[in-house]
């Protein structure tokens, strides 16, 4: 029987191996980050964080005896790691910042009386922090200070209060008893050891890249709140741009607003990071309600190791600090369920705080409250007094952000309940409208094509996400360990109910009830919806693991595939991330552990030929709109700016459907500046059509031209026409690429390429020192000869017609060159350049052919 059982199990582990190697294959080899396992980089960082884990395992065991020598080795790897990385300022400042709002929140606790504060969890305690700053920054902003600078030096003197106020209990919480780490004297030392410094080493992994990992969304919106959300007097300023982004519940961004306009982006993911590491706690805290020390641990790792969880840790999105307040309130209902009632108030409040910050949290935020709801009625739990306190402090806090949403676009939520909200008699304001995101119709969602190609998109998203429908999940993949998670709870649950031992189930009932929903409201997304991220599901990633910390016998993680799990998990972690980054920040002592934002995007502008424009833009903080294809740096000019490609995609149509429409957009949304890229014009007619319209009606008024990039002042009573935006428009443009000196002298060959949207004719004029017979230049386009120019007197006067649109390469191909006079050394000179022009096409007869 034994050895039966022993086969069944070799079998089982196995079979595990196998389908964890097979994806591995195809993750590795199949999936878009074939190239990232092909750089140095990528191995360098894997043999980099390989040594941190090793050492703080040591560290850890070593240790074990002596807790407080082993915090401290432990702070100095961790602050050690972030100054190598360029991170030490951020994370220092970021951590002073976190202490900044536990603090206002315990006060904030002990002024209104919420829940024996004394004892009450940090988690809580942080959580009245945020409603209180969200409180705070909104009142500042009505008083007209609420802008970033003005915050940082009113929560710095507001901090200091704090500190005074607060100095006994930090002296306490300074002295309390690491609890921890007191789990490495027990038994499994050496396990708790390799647990705690795999979870450290996952943390400081997205340390590690926090610097290099600028991804498309953050720039967009989360790292521009000094431009988009407060640039004159707070939140509440009214900055009209159709975008979605700039509507929605600006919770997080509200949160790091300090830290906006700081010569470094750290500072701002340093708040996510912190909020992160809350998760990790969140999670410990939760399992061990109903499991041991050792398998909350273990939880707490496979949570490290997930990439949809850890990878959105150095994003200025919203995604962990909402799912942060989430797991809060679920951790709040298990005490309030347990036993300590009151908090049944907390849980429901922390839920609408969420609100202000996701707007998916309206749909699982949401399944929390209705379970909260439900067990207070099954259990006949009156709703009292002390629950209101808390309720209606986190309320408030997301009606003042909600708030703002409001009095942008006359209603509180542009992105969710369009026809509730005219259904009550609410219109969304000019120019805003309503946004969706894209789903299948009733009709084809219960088609057998439909659903085949449902079930097939969510297992390539559970299994390995390297379709074409599925391959943008990887950034914040669910990872392989969540799948067997998911796979164990539910063969576990099925075998406890055949077998009817229903008591460990009835136990964690309230966990269970709000994991179905979870999971039903999670598969139901990404069936319905036709281009699911993988960061929407972050809270089912983790209810799932903690549900397996729950029913899954712990002695999985231990063998074997557990391991290589984990492993892969973490492997995956660093190959990934929302930002695309590749390894981490390059380690550097001349940095002096901070990295300057700033130079990264001069750099940018110096090296894409913005530099005139950014530095004029610097000036005055302009309300400007930009149009380009290079979408996510091109938003780091320095104004108040929404793009023509988001307001037609994510903004209103109408807004690009014709140029008077668009010039009304101009004028209700107070645009002083158009900003252009020549080549995004190219690629867009629209675009093209709109802008050249208003240069030829005299709304263009040329700024600055800078190669392929013009600034446009906008001309509100147009009285004449400037020519030369009406020529940049057009963009037909011509370029000496190679074969002429500096100083003007050209070579027997002249390389020239031109760029037209419109039959164009390219005029070059010259000078000869001298004329024979037979001098002749050849006209080569695209490699085919097109013409051929006798010259019979001493001036070059050539005119090449191009009539088709695109891209092209002119050769200009003289048969004759003279020997520059001594000292110059020169033997190759042909003629002397003067112009380069490119016009519009006109019959013209200049030259002898």
């Amino acid at each position: 029987m034994q050895k039966r059982i022993k086969w069944k199990s070799l079998l089982l582990k196995s079979v595990m191996i196998l389908l964890i190697g097979f994806s591995a294959y195809l993750m590795v080899f199949r999936s878009a980050l074939k190239w990232t396992f092909e750089q140095k980089e990528y191995w360098l960082a894997v043999g980099e964080l390989s040594i941190i884990f090793v050492t703080l395992a040591c560290v850890f065991y070593g240790f074990s005896k002596h807790i407080n020598l082993c915090i401290c080795a432990t702070g100095c790897i961790v602050l050690a790691f972030c100054y190598l990385h360029a991170y030490f300022y951020a994370f220092v400042i970021g951590g002073l910042y976190m202490l900044f709002i536990y603090l206002l929140g315990r006060t904030i606790g002990e002024f209104m009386g919420l829940h024996n504060v004394e004892h009450t969890s940090g988690l809580f305690n942080i959580t009245y922090g945020i409603a209180g700053e969200l409180l705070l920054v909104s009142v500042l902003s009505i008083l007209k200070i609420g802008t970033p600078h003005r915050l940082r030096i009113i929560f710095a003197v507001l901090f200091a209060v704090l500190l005074v106020i607060n100095r006994r209990y930090l002296n306490k919480m300074f002295h309390m008893p690491k609890t921890a780490l007191v789990s490495i004297n027990e038994h499994d030392s050496k396990i708790c050891a390799i647990i705690f410094a795999a979870i450290i080493t996952m943390v400081l992994l997205q340390i590690g890249r926090a610097n290099i990992s600028l991804d498309y969304d953050s720039v967009w919106y989360g790292l521009r709140s000094e431009y988009m959300l407060a640039p004159y007097t707070g939140i509440y300023d009214k900055v009209t741009a159709a975008g979605l982004v700039y509507t929605y519940g600006k919770g997080i961004e509200t949160l790091c607003l300090p830290f906006a306009g700081l010569t470094s982006f750290g500072f701002i993911y340093s708040v996510n990071l912190y909020l992160a590491i809350g998760i990790l706690v969140c999670v410990h805290k939760i399992c061990r309600c109903y499991t041991s020390a050792a398998k909350s641990l273990l939880t707490v790792l496979a949570t490290a190791v997930t990439p949809g969880v850890m990878n959105m840790a150095v994003t200025a999105k919203s995604d962990i600090a909402t799912t942060f307040l989430e797991l809060v309130a679920i951790y709040a209902a298990i005490r309030a369920y347990d036993k300590e009632r009151k908090m049944f108030g907390l849980a429901i409040g922390v839920c609408i705080l969420s609100f202000a910050f996701k707007s998916s949290s309206f749909i699982f935020s949401s399944i929390i409250i209705f379970c909260i709801v439900a067990v207070m009625f099954i259990r006949r739990i009156r709703f009292e007094c002390s629950m209101i306190k808390p309720l209606v402090l986190m309320s408030s806090a997301c009606i003042c952000i909600m708030g703002r949403t409001f009095y942008l676009t006359g209603c509180p939520a542009s992105f969710l309940f369009p026809s509730l909200w005219e259904k009550l008699g609410l219109t969304i304001k000019e120019p805003y409208g309503w946004s969706v995101v894209g789903r299948v119709s009733v009709g084809e969602l219960f088609t057998w094509d439909y659903f085949k190609t449902a079930v097939q998109r969510l297992l390539a998203i559970l299994y390995a996400p390297i379709t074409e429908p599925t391959n943008h999940v990887i950034i914040a993949w669910s990872g392989l360990l969540f799948v067997f998670a998911l796979v164990g709870i539910v063969v576990t649950m099925v075998a406890k109910v055949v077998c009817g031992q229903f008591e460990p189930i009835f136990k964690i009932y309230p966990v269970i009830a709000i994991w179905i929903l979870l999971s039903g409201a999670s598969i139901g997304s990404i069936v319905l919806l036709t281009k699911p991220d993988g960061n929407y599901f972050e809270l089912w990633y983790i209810t799932t693991l903690i549900m397996a910390s729950c029913v899954v016998n712990v002695e999985f993680i231990k063998s074997m595939p557990g391991l290589v799990l984990i492993g892969y998990g973490g492997l995956m972690t660093l190959a990934t991330s929302w930002g695309w980054s590749l390894g981490l920040t390059p380690i550097s002592f001349s940095n002096y552990g901070y990295y300057n934002s700033c130079d990264f995007v001069e750099k940018y502008m110096d090296d894409n030929h913005w530099s005139n424009i950014y530095h004029e833009l610097i000036k005055e903080k302009p309300r400007a709109m930009l149009f380009s294809e290079k979408m996510q740096y091109d938003y780091f000019l320095p104004a108040i700016m929404d793009s023509w490609s988001e307001t037609r995609v994510w903004g209103s149509s109408w807004i690009t459907a014709s140029v008077e429409e668009f010039l009304h957009y101009i004028q209700i949304s107070d645009i002083q500046y158009i900003i252009v890229d020549q080549n995004y014009l190219l690629t867009d007619s629209d675009a093209k059509m709109v802008v050249e319209k208003m240069a030829t009606e005299g709304y263009l008024q040329t700024e600055i031209l800078e190669e392929n990039h013009g600034l446009f002042k906008v001309v509100e009573n147009p009285s004449s026409i400037d020519t030369t935006a009406i020529d940049f428009v057009k963009c037909n443009k011509v370029k000496v690429m190679s074969g002429v000196y500096d100083d003007s002298w050209a070579t027997p060959e002249v390389e020239l390429t031109a760029d037209n949207s419109e039959p164009v004719q390219i005029e070059v004029k010259g000078q000869l020192n001298s004329v024979s017979a037979d001098s002749v230049i050849e006209v080569y386009v695209d490699s085919n000869k097109q013409d051929e120019y006798i010259l019979t007197d001493f001036n070059v006067d050539i005119v090449i017609p191009i009539e088709s649109s695109g891209t092209h390469q002119i050769l200009l191909k003289s048969n004759f060159s003279i020997k520059a006079t001594p000292p110059d050394i020169r033997k190759d000179l042909s003629y002397i350049l003067s112009s380069v022009e490119i016009m519009q096409s006109v019959e013209s007869d200049v030259g002898e052919k």
